[in-house]
């Protein structure tokens, strides 16, 4: 069918774009308006991409009907273009806060766990968003803005959300708060998250951010750092252990490109110093043990170096 691989092409001879953009950036993210504001306001853009989606609906339909879009082609396009009015709905603002309720109170937990194209766990995830942190908390004012720990505590008090769409917003918020809060209160959804019964999960929950909750980092005043092993030493002890000689330490990065490729060159000063009083000792700066490791794993072996 002529319009299958190309549908995006045609779509944007039909619907123009803006500066290089389709018209949805404009309207799901807002910092891209700066480039539009001169010719419309944000409210004329959202309202144009509105209109856009509704005459797409139609004209899907009429390419499917005149064998120009095959069924699976068309299945596809019409699920994302029917989520998508469906979220510009949630987030018009004259839309009343009953109505976005009731979108979500529609909620259907098979679809959502079946959902191929991901439209529809989009639009509900975002519809979640726009009613507990958007509509149900009082208007932002500079001394207090939308707090994402109150729209969590709104969720978990009610059961208008369900099944897998409550059990993901309440692991995704609950992590965006141990990032996002003061130490006491990032502790507790901390201390949560690692009580689910999922041991991957709760494996990558304190790779990632169990150095913040570690004790034993906490009441330190010294710089500790943990072996490949996994053992943990300080930095001074590092030090004593080897008094009287001289200490070449490499700092890296899994994410340092120019890290990584002096690697070799600072295998070969290591081998010029064999037999002599110099240790050698590289630090990561990354900030999971699976960051670190995997890519120093893959550099050694990438660069066939030994050490």
């Amino acid at each position: 069918m002529p319009y299958d691989l190309n549908y995006p092409y045609y779509r944007a001879q039909r619907y123009g774009m803006e500066g290089g953009f389709p018209l949805r950036e404009f309207v799901v993210r807002p910092f891209f308006i700066g480039r539009f504001l001169d010719k419309y306001t944000y409210e004329e853009v959202f309202q144009k991409y509105q209109d856009e989606l509704n005459d797409e609906a139609f004209w899907l339909d009429s390419l499917y009907r005149e064998n120009l879009l095959s069924e699976e082609a068309y299945k596809m396009h019409e699920w994302y273009n029917r989520y998508e009015r469906m979220d510009m709905k949630v987030h018009d603002k004259t839309t009343p806060l009953d109505t976005i309720r009731a979108v979500l109170y529609a909620y259907d937990d098979s679809i959502f766990r079946h959902d191929y194209y991901s439209s529809y766990r989009y639009a509900y995830c975002r519809a979640a968003d726009e009613y507990y942190i958007y509509r149900r908390q009082p208007q932002p004012t500079p001394q207090r803005l939308y707090d994402l720990e109150e729209a969590y505590l709104l969720m978990t008090a009610d059961t208008l959300l369900r099944g897998e769409l409550r059990d993901m917003l309440s692991v995704q918020w609950r992590i965006k708060l141990v990032e996002q809060k003061p130490f006491e209160t990032a502790k507790k959804y901390y201390d949560e998250l690692c009580s689910i019964p999922d041991s991957n999960f709760v494996s990558i929950i304190r790779d990632r951010y169990g150095r913040r909750f570690d004790e034993t980092l906490r009441s330190s005043n010294q710089l500790e750092l943990k072996a490949p092993d996994g053992t943990r030493f300080t930095f001074e002890k590092f030090l004593e252990q080897h008094r009287g000689k001289v200490v070449y330490v490499d700092f890296w990065a899994s994410w340092c490109i120019p890290c990584l490729e002096g690697m070799p060159s600072s295998v070969r000063l290591r081998e010029g110093y064999s037999g002599k009083d110099v240790v050698f000792v590289y630090l990561s700066m990354d900030a999971t043990d699976s960051d670190w490791k995997g890519s120093w794993e893959k550099a050694l072996r990438i660069m066939n170096i030994t050490i």
